[in-house]
């Protein structure tokens, strides 16, 4: 069932410990989606006004080429997800 995948959105620039640095999880590919283009939009919505998020959060540096998706696959672990036509509508 789509709802049970769990997708992480972590930007690539950013290290990764236990989980802590992860832009965001979600649940299903709606989620996904959803979560993907709202990350875009406080990224773009920083660095036009001065790199940080409305929670402290640092964009500086970071572009939407960084921005990546891994799905957590129980046998496998996180496997790159691709992130093409998350920003298209369905």
């Amino acid at each position: 069932m789509d709802l049970e995948r769990i997708f992480f959105l972590n930007f690539e620039k950013l290290p990764v410990h236990d989980g802590d640095q992860w832009v965001g999880i979600a649940v299903g590919k709606q989620d996904l989606k959803r979560k993907y283009k709202k990350t875009i939009e406080e990224l773009r919505n920083a660095n036009e006004g001065g790199d940080v998020d409305d929670k402290g959060y640092i964009y500086s540096g970071l572009k939407k080429d960084h921005l990546k998706v891994y799905e957590y696959i129980e046998e496998r672990g996180f496997v790159p997800y691709p992130t093409e036509n998350l920003l298209k509508e369905d």
